[in-house]
């Protein structure tokens, strides 16, 4: 396929999608862009963007929305509150770290994962290649223009188990299987779970947006801590 270039100045006609369960009001990305993801799906398809973002109370992540909810970690610290077609939050990292973690956990006759299995945004790797160390990153993670900050851990749905390039379900659940003999939930997380009756297993880590800007591979990342 030739690449697909388009102007947002080309979307101009409103488009109305359901995105789980949520009526979003967001913007038809046009024929050029339709025609290109037409020809290569086989069947007819548009594109929808959000140039301008949605704001977060339409999300079901939000404190003002659940509460005090999981996002104690935010304490003292603002952040951007639009929001585009995630679900949860618009960012998530994972160590590589965990991932050879939960690798060398797998039973020995199952196919190694990737950090493809956990889809998230960021993956890095820590200066003492100590698995879950993400999980302590709680205040503002500064990656090359951009600043960004942990509100949960990843609260992982049976999508981990799918092969990205198969596209099938690994019927024994892994690696959700075995990160259930060792990954615990946050005791400051467990009253809301509870109440909620969540059961999920976290693994990675769910952020919010401090500041937008470009990041890169190999970027340090900082950590500054708030008191």
């Amino acid at each position: 396929m030739k690449p697909l270039v388009f102007n947002l100045s080309d979307c101009g006609k409103p488009a109305s999608i359901d995105f789980y369960g949520d009526k979003i009001e967001a913007t038809d990305g046009g024929d050029a862009a339709a025609e290109w993801f037409t020809e290569y799906l086989g069947e007819e398809t548009r594109l929808t963007v959000n140039p301008e973002g949605r704001d977060v109370s339409k999300t079901n992540w939000i404190p003002e929305k659940n509460g005090k909810a999981l996002d104690w970690r935010l304490k003292g610290i603002e952040y951007m509150k639009t929001d585009n077609f995630s679900n949860h939050y618009p960012i998530q990292l994972i160590s590589q770290d965990s991932v050879d973690d939960v690798n060398k956990k797998l039973p020995a006759n199952r196919d190694k994962i990737s950090h493809w299995n956990f889809r998230s945004n960021i993956i890095v790797k820590t200066l003492k290649n100590e698995p879950w160390e993400e999980d302590k990153w709680i205040g503002r993670l500064h990656i090359g223009d951009c600043i960004i900050a942990m509100a949960r851990e990843s609260l992982r749905c049976p999508l981990i188990t799918v092969d990205k390039e198969e596209i099938t379900v690994c019927q024994e659940d892994e690696p959700t299987k075995t990160l259930k003999t060792f990954r615990k939930i946050n005791p400051r997380d467990v009253p809301f779970l509870a109440e909620r009756k969540l059961c999920k297993i976290p693994a990675g880590t769910d952020h919010v947006i401090v500041k937008e800007g470009e990041i890169r591979v190999g970027d340090p990342i900082y950590l500054e801590q708030v008191a």
